[in-house]
């Protein structure tokens, strides 16, 4: 009788070491569980909403201006931040011109305050929120292979009199004096481009993001 209440006792006491063992691995894989529920990536990431008071990007960079004037062009241009019923808002203004090989006017975020570039292949592309008067408008990407002014990678944007919010994929970018594909691990900068004819142009931007498709599950905005 003794020994049989021995290998009960035994067999109970490595029961509950198991038991033990199991509390202890769902501890653990709980709480990854739900950090890769949690990923970052599958957020958007915000670049600019233009409400810091030192002027500067939310990824503490500065909008610059740039027109065809370094290729010789004769465009009109003023950029800057404005007030209005959404806020602070990045305006972009002025005669788009043909003449002398020109044609566009931009703003451009510089995306790495070092100088370096940006990797932004977690996210499938660009959410804008934007209006203006009506006329060509794109977004620009320049990477660390667009060495070239004139080399960019291209996306049309739509604008209207009132707000527009969209998304704006990677894929819907095309490049422009350059053979390469467009590789967003190495983003040097961002622009809102009025370009390729004559017209008055004047956009405004209150909002800029990386973001993946609308339709994504887990994006929140």
């Amino acid at each position: 009788m003794l020994r049989k209440r021995k290998a009960l006792g035994r067999r109970g006491h490595v029961r509950h070491r198991c038991q033990a063992a199991v509390l202890a691995v769902l501890m653990v894989v709980q709480p990854l569980s739900g950090l890769a529920s949690e990923d970052p990536a599958m957020n958007p990431f915000l670049i600019d909403d233009f409400q810091r008071d030192d002027g500067r990007s939310n990824l503490g960079t500065r909008w610059e201006g740039v027109t065809d004037g370094v290729m010789g062009g004769r465009s009109d241009m003023q950029f800057g931040y404005r007030e209005g019923e959404a806020g602070t808002v990045l305006f972009l203004s002025g005669r788009v011109r043909l003449d002398n090989r020109g044609g566009f006017i931009q703003a451009r975020l510089p995306l790495d305050p070092a100088g370096g570039s940006f990797d932004a292949s977690a996210w499938e592309g660009l959410y804008i929120k934007v209006r203006g008067t009506p006329g060509p408008y794109y977004l620009h990407l320049r990477t660390r292979q667009t060495r070239l002014p004139w080399q960019h990678y291209r996306a049309p944007i739509e604008v209207r009199v009132g707000w527009q919010e969209q998304f704006v994929p990677f894929s819907a970018f095309e490049g422009r004096a350059t053979w390469r594909s467009l590789d967003v691990s190495v983003l040097k900068s961002v622009g809102v481009v009025a370009y390729g004819e004559a017209f008055d142009a004047a956009i405004e931007v209150a909002r800029l993001e990386l973001s993946h498709r609308p339709e994504a599950a887990g994006v929140r905005r």
